[in-house]
């Protein structure tokens, strides 16, 4: 069955459509909500037509068949089992196809729905269209199960969902205020909710019915982006407990696994091509204009990769690299992938 879109998922909801559902994306407030929308259409997390089940593998699946296959406390009314997966790696491109059987198996009992939420950290969707993840891939190409796939938004959906959160708190927010407090928080939905709602607190306690850029600046927090450069250079210098202490402030930030491994390999990959153009004798501003980079960063790349031998920068890569297959292909939880590869790496320089 092909993915579904929000317009279908919310049909079935109303209707309390029997089905295997399954939510996924990057943005953990859509996720959050639509599952929220599913539960309250079977009376809520409260109701004795709503089950939920932890599933930490096929191994584990015999809960799953229980709750199916219980009667509804309800006599014949239909019952929601929500299918909890909440530890990363228990569904990757290696195990998915057992947890599709599970999904399938189950979902043939009358009188229930499934529903599956997975949250950013716990499944990796890869990056749909072009790219998906394996597992992704099989999930949603599987018949008889319903893919609802949540993606990142951004744009004029976004800034519209802004200024309709404004308004649910009762004050306004103009579309051009809502686009300036995308670029002060970013477009995560999660982090912007809770702006939202201490901007609105702030404007209503003081009386105000607009939002304006003042309130943004004086109560909102700043997105940072993820310090791949930062956390590269200690590694590389065999500094493992500044390259923790990095990791773990990006790990209170909620900073997606996989995109702060891309942009630690996407320094390592410039640093090795600002190396072998200094080893040709090039400048900073021919290395720049040779690799179209900025050149503050250009002169910022060519004063570390000065310190470092391509042999040391490669040997970063070949971690990350490995740092990439554990997190797609095991079960290893995905920053202990990148905690050995901070490990790894400094141990080699230190060697």
């Amino acid at each position: 069955m092909p993915l579904i879109t929000e317009a279908q998922f919310k049909s079935a909801v109303r209707e309390r459509r029997q089905g295997v559902f399954v939510l996924a994306g990057e943005e953990d407030y859509l996720v959050t909500h639509y599952r929220g929308a599913m539960r309250e259409a079977f009376g809520g997390k409260e109701s004795l037509a709503y089950v939920s089940v932890a599933y930490s593998g096929p191994d584990d699946a015999s809960a799953v068949f229980d709750a199916v296959s219980a009667p509804s406390m309800l006599g014949d009314e239909d019952k929601l089992v929500e299918v909890m997966v909440t530890e990363p790696g228990i569904i990757t491109g290696a195990t998915v196809e057992e947890f599709i059987k599970v999904l399938k198996e189950a979902g043939m009992y009358s009188g229930c729905s499934m529903l599956v939420a997975l949250r950013a950290d716990v499944f990796d969707c890869g990056s749909p269209p072009r790219r998906p993840s394996a597992a992704f891939t099989k999930i949603s190409g599987a018949e008889g199960i319903s893919f609802l796939y949540l993606p990142r938004q951004g744009g004029a959906a976004l800034r519209k969902w802004i200024v309709r959160r404004y308004a649910s708190h009762g004050v306004a927010c103009a579309d051009d205020v809502a686009q300036y407090m995308m670029d002060v928080c970013g477009n995560f939905m999660t982090t912007l909710a809770r702006e939202i709602d201490k901007a609105s607190y702030y404007a209503i306690s003081h009386d105000m019915v607009n939002i304006d850029r003042n309130i943004i600046d004086l109560v909102c927090c700043p997105y940072t982006e993820p310090d791949a450069f930062g956390l590269s250079n200690a590694i590389l210098a065999g500094r493992t407990s500044d390259a923790l202490d990095a990791l773990r402030a990006e790990i209170t930030r909620r900073t997606e696994p996989l995109m702060l491994l891309a942009g630690i390999t996407r320094v390592f990959v410039d640093l090795l091509a600002v190396r072998a153009l200094l080893d040709e004798g090039s400048s900073p501003r021919e290395i720049a204009s040779r690799l179209k980079m900025n050149e503050y960063k250009a002169s910022l790349y060519a004063k570390s990769a000065a310190t470092r031998s391509r042999t040391s920068i490669e040997n970063a890569l070949i971690q990350c690299a490995k740092a990439d297959m554990l997190i797609k292909l095991s079960t290893v939880p995905p920053y202990t992938a990148i905690e050995r590869l901070i490990c790894s790496a400094g141990a080699r320089v230190r060697s």
